[in-house]
């Protein structure tokens, strides 16, 4: 019996279920559903108890769906012991079902053999079900085994649908408005756009054999004609210029000359118009005598906490020097608004600048939860003043509840000083109201919450406040303005029709898809245009990543790679057209449910025109051609060696895709990729052993391009990488080979 029976005997269920079978085996067929209270233990996760049981028994075999807090699986076999191999979630599945010598208990026996990473492991499982009370409950005796655990629970279940707070409310509305809000007053008071004031970001690196690597910045405000003289000073004694001719290729300089038991400072010197111009503050790196050779400079947090990592950091110029500091949140996050529980800390938001020192730290207390969807933050310069302000959501008191879910109490978007810490502005976040009005009544899906910025007028950056992603969602654009904070516009979908209803992402993008000059907001599945105007849905629905970039460059304007959570007979992961929101191509194999969770786009093999893309299990070049053989990793992307290439960076390396590994021993949890330092490659942001750690390339370049991050969209990328999920940095041009 195939399990696409199982809809068509749904009816069945409401008329009777449990009947005895006819050679006096138990019959488990009906709708069952899960019993926090009375199973052991109580909290068991949703991703091992089952919340609903489908099943419909024949004589000589069972369906059976299984209904999880995030996707469903669905098994279909015979009851007489036969191994029978299928997949679950597209990993090999091999499941059997046999009954006890009195026909009272079903054993089911499964073996998944799951690979991550390139590692196997199996998990094998045992269930032994029995039916009690005169068949009105369902009591299963579940084990299961991997390489890291065993598992054993008690799962009670009934034919009782649980009183209480449901998991699911769809929206249904009787009329419907896709622009319910009024038409913005103003979207930017800048005159010119506001952009950030970049020094030279020069880095000098002790790159082993008696070799220091020196890199710079090409900033776009530079003649094209801009040459450079590179010198160092030992000791502080006279300045020796290193190269013989100005350079002009590159903005980076291999110095095998300098005697490394002492201290020296290498600084660059721009030539234009071939006049050599003054020393600029941050065109020099030093390094003290007897440097160790490694790939990255280490800057120590403090160490009065507990030592137990950080959740997110962002980056951005808070006093004004023209070079990058960091805002760093921690301890790190463990609250999922799907699966509460209680925090055991307090999120502490510290900054620090490059060179390690120390500004200013700030409790964000028991109202905001140890997690990603409680407690976004973005740092970048709001007022136009020169200096990035940290955005963040914040509260009042300890409203916990005894569910240890925050469902009630203040909440704010909160404008900090990026210098000093203190409060600029603050106002209301996007009101909660009840949990049933964002779809469910436990509080999951009212408490997900995002932070961006976007340039609305194509001048003044503004301040995005999101809330909602699976159903209800609302965004809210603020503007900064003589510490006061001016709302531009509300958008939500409230009333919008099914197509625009539940179409969030675990993060945003924004960029300029029409080519107005202005920016737009992709929130996830659908596209909100500069004024607050829905411009299009794809109605595909919920994802965990996507992107934009230019990945076809043979086509005009951007695309956008999704990959979704929702199931689809097609199209599950797709390419589509960011000005239009029209389909470019995208699979013709069937997603399931939750299947697709990660997705990359880089131009990573020279071999195919444009970007490649994929995701899980597809892969294909930027027309939409199934490309054979291995699926790339899915980790991240960093532009590390001499060439356009992206390569991957995965478990502690970066490589060439189906190529050599250019560098290893990357030590820590990446926090971040980003173009912060020297020329226009990027480096790997990683947090370890209480210390941020900045790995940059040692290669030498063999050309020069301007600093990433003053291409709108990649900058935007790296600021919305301090919340929701990572998500790899991405330009507005194509940076691929030819």
């Amino acid at each position: 019996m195939s399990t696409s029976k199982l809809l068509p005997f749904l009816f069945l269920f409401l008329i009777a279920t449990n009947s005895p079978a006819q050679d006096g085996k138990v019959d488990f067929s009906g709708a069952w559903y899960l019993q926090k209270d009375r199973s052991e233990p109580s909290d068991i996760g949703g991703r091992i108890a089952a919340l609903q049981l489908i099943v419909i028994q024949e004589q000589e075999d069972i369906a059976i769906e299984r209904m999880y807090n995030s996707f469903a699986a669905y098994e279909n076999f015979p009851l007489d012991g036969t191994e029978i191999s299928s997949e679950f979630r597209n990993f090999p599945r091999l499941s059997s079902a046999n009954w006890t010598a009195d026909g009272q208990s079903l054993i089911i026996a499964t073996k998944i053999v799951f690979r991550r990473r390139g590692n196997e492991f199996e998990i094998a499982t045992s269930e032994t079900w029995s039916l009690q009370e005169g068949g009105q409950v369902l009591v299963i005796e579940y084990v299961s085994s991997s390489p890291r655990r065993e598992t054993k629970a008690t799962l009670i279940y009934t034919q009782d649908e649980p009183v209480g707070p449901r998991e699911f409310i769809p929206p249904n509305f009787n009329f419907y408005s896709l622009n319910p809000s009024r038409k913005a007053k103003s979207l930017g008071w800048a005159q010119k756009r506001v952009e950030e004031n970049l020094g030279r970001g020069m880095v000098a690196i002790a790159a082993g054999e008696g070799q220091i690597y020196l890199g710079w910045r090409l900033r776009q405000q530079d003649p094209e004609d801009i040459a450079f003289n590179i010198y160092r000073a030992t000791d502080g004694g006279k300045a020796i210029k290193l190269n013989a001719v100005p350079l002009k290729k590159t903005t980076d300089f291999v110095d095998a000359t300098a005697p490394l038991d002492r201290d020296n400072t290498w600084w660059v010197q721009s030539i234009i118009a071939g006049q050599e111009q003054p020393q600029e503050a941050t065109a020099s790196a030093a390094l003290p005598a007897n440097s160790p050779a490694r790939q990255y400079i280490a800057i120590k947090l403090r160490d009065d906490l507990p030592e137990d990592g950080i959740h997110k950091i962002g980056i951005g110029d808070l006093d004004g020097d023209g070079e990058y500091d960091f805002v760093v949140k921690r301890p790190r996050g463990r609250v999922d608004p799907g699966i509460p529980r209680p925090s055991p800390d307090t999120f502490k938001v510290e900054a620090y600048k490059r060179d390690g020192t120390y500004l200013w730290r700030n409790d964000l207390g028991w109202s905001i939860e140890l997690g990603t969807w409680t407690s976004p933050m973005i740092v970048y310069d709001f007022n136009g003043d020169g200096k990035a302000e940290v955005a963040l959501k914040t509260g009042e008191g300890d409203p916990r509840g005894a569910n240890t879910r925050i469902l009630t109490g203040p909440e704010y978007c909160s404008v900090w000083n990026g210098e000093t810490g203190a409060e600029i502005a603050k106002v209301d976040w996007i009101a909660r109201g009840k949990p049933s009005d964002w779809g469910d009544d436990v509080g999951n899906r009212m408490n997900r919450n995002m932070l961006g910025v976007a340039y609305l007028d194509g001048k003044t950056p503004s301040l995005l406040v999101l809330r909602g992603i699976y159903g209800l969602m609302k965004v809210d654009a603020w503007l900064l303005q003589d510490a006061q904070l001016e709302k531009a516009w509300s958008w939500t979908n409230e009333r919008a029709g099914w197509k625009y209803q539940g179409q969030g992402q675990h993060s945003i993008h924004v960029a300029d898809i029409d080519s107005d000059g202005r920016d737009e907001i992709l929130n996830g599945s659908l596209a909100i245009d500069n004024d607050g105007r829905t411009m299009w849905s794809t109605g595909l629905g919920h994802g965990d990543r996507f992107y934009v970039t230019d990945i076809d460059p043979e086509r005009p304007g951007l695309e956008v790679w999704y990959s979704y959570e929702d199931p689809h007979p097609q199209n599950g992961v797709s390419l589509w057209d960011a000005r239009t929101g029209n389909l470019i191509f995208g699979t013709d194999s069937e997603t399931i449910d939750n299947e697709i969770d990660r997705a990359l786009v880089g131009d990573i093999d020279p071999a195919y025109p444009g970007m490649e893309v994929w995701a899980d299990r597809f892969f294909y070049t930027a027309k939409g051609e199934a490309i054979p053989g291995d699926i790339p990793p899915l980790d991240g992307l960093v532009w590390w060696d001499a060439d356009p290439l992206r390569e991957l960076q995965t478990r502690g390396s970066v490589s060439k895709w189906q190529g050599p590994v250019l560098t290893s021993d990357i030590e820590g949890n990446v926090m971040a990729w980003a173009d912060i330092l020297g020329d226009w490659r990027e480096e790997i942001i990683t947090y370890t052993s209480g210390e941020l750690r900045i790995y940059t390339t040692i290669i030498p370049a063999i050309d020069r391009r301007v600093c990433l991050m003053q291409d709108p969209l990649y900058r935007i990328d790296v600021a919305l990488k301090a919340m929701g999920y990572d998500q790899v940095p991405m330009t507005s041009y194509y940076l691929g080979s030819d």
